[in-house]
């Protein structure tokens, strides 16, 4: 009996996984961590092309696995709405949000006090 592609899709992300963590364990590296501040030179090991074949693999079978599982209707109105995500980007780049938050530091900044910093409506910006 053959898998599903639900589950071959899943064992696509696991082996690549895998063979990620394997590459990183035996060259002593770490892949980023989300938990951390961004670092751009933690990003270096996701352009070697061990990592990055692994890699492309996975994000190829997390897209079908995601294509799979939602509603089409859901997938619809996702793919119609994604335009506010260019925009949100848009006006975080203009009010320099990402330098506020840099000088706020780890613990951030609620979306008042960055509203008052750019001089802008925090109702617009949360």
């Amino acid at each position: 009996m053959s898998l599903s592609p639900l589950v071959a899709l899943a064992n696509i992300i696991s082996s690549s996984a895998s063979k990620i963590d394997d590459y990183c364990m035996k060259n002593n590296v770490q892949l980023p961590n989300l938990g951390e501040p961004f670092n751009p030179q933690a990003e270096f090991i996701l352009f070697h092309p061990v990592v990055s074949e692994h890699a492309s693999c996975i994000v190829a079978a997390a897209a079908q696995m995601s294509v799979l599982v939602k509603p089409a209707a859901l997938s619809i109105l996702t793919t119609a709405t994604q335009f506010h995500v260019t925009s949100a980007l848009g006006v975080a780049v203009e009010t320099h949000t990402a330098e506020i938050l840099r000088e706020a530091g780890p613990q951030g900044l609620h979306v008042e006090e960055i509203a008052s910093k750019i001089k802008s409506n925090p109702e617009k910006l949360g």
